[in-house]
């Protein structure tokens, strides 16, 4: 599926992902990263990109596992997926939009 993220929008192709609320990607810097196929998402270069603070009402709605706060109120989650695969990282909030098609 192809996602535009951010202001401007950057292109990234990204699976489809029905198991969570969450779209997850790799930002820069990312000293932990996996090697990927496609380009890092650098924050620096959005308009649009912002933290969740831990007070805020999207980190509260969020359904994520063990939820905790940075020492400098960043939003932390943990999220197992049925294939004892893992994501973690920081709650952020940008603009997106999708285009993808469904195929028989």
């Amino acid at each position: 599926m192809e996602v535009s993220i951010g202001t401007p929008p950057i292109k990234f192709y990204r699976e489809l992902d029905t198991s969570s609320d969450l779209i997850w990607l790799q930002c820069l810097p990312c000293p932990n990263c996996y090697e990927q196929k496609y380009h890092f998402f650098d924050p620096e270069k959005s308009s649009t990109y912002t933290h969740i603070a831990c007070q805020e009402d999207e980190y509260r709605k969020m359904v994520v596992e063990t939820p905790s706060c940075s020492p400098n109120n960043e939003c932390n989650y943990n999220l197992s997926y049925a294939d004892t695969s893992k994501t973690q990282g920081l709650l952020d909030s940008i603009n997106l939009s999708s285009k993808f098609l469904l195929l028989d």
